[in-house]
């Protein structure tokens, strides 16, 4: 994950675990609650796991900034939360930003061939970075 996702992330489970609720992170809760059948334990059980799940869901958005929490405020619950962001930036996502940025940083003009292709193709590589979170900085660019 991006290094403020990670930091972030382990003070949220900080914060979890300190209240016992971080089973929810790897823990979904049921999604159908338990049926007449049931027993006072299994209720109160499912009832416990959907509360902790509501309160760790509360402890990741607010710490998340506006634009992640308006793409993760009508997830379910914090597993999904979880998964979600592990998507968004592990490390396959910062793998690949390293390889894009190195063919950005190692291309070169070849001979005989139009300007204004190598300069799509550089644009193309920074809007690829961009979209992966990367944007280069306004100097560089």
């Amino acid at each position: 994950m991006a290094r403020t996702i990670r930091v972030g992330f382990a003070k949220v489970k900080l914060v979890l675990k300190m209240d016992e609720i971080d089973y929810v992170l790897t823990q979904a809760p049921p999604h159908i609650p338990p049926d007449q059948t049931a027993t006072q334990e299994e209720i109160t059980a499912y009832e416990k796991h959907v509360k902790d799940d509501s309160r760790g869901k509360c402890y990741l958005l607010a710490s998340m900034k506006d634009e992640l929490l308006k793409q993760h405020e009508d997830m379910d619950d914090c597993a999904s939360i979880l998964l979600h962001l592990k998507e968004l930036y592990g490390e396959a996502t910062r793998s690949l930003r390293y390889n894009t940025i190195c063919e950005l940083v190692n291309t070169k003009m070849t001979r005989r061939t139009p300007v204004n292709q190598h300069g799509l193709k550089i644009i193309s590589l920074v809007e690829k970075l961009e979209k992966l979170d990367a944007p280069f900085n306004v100097e560089v660019q």
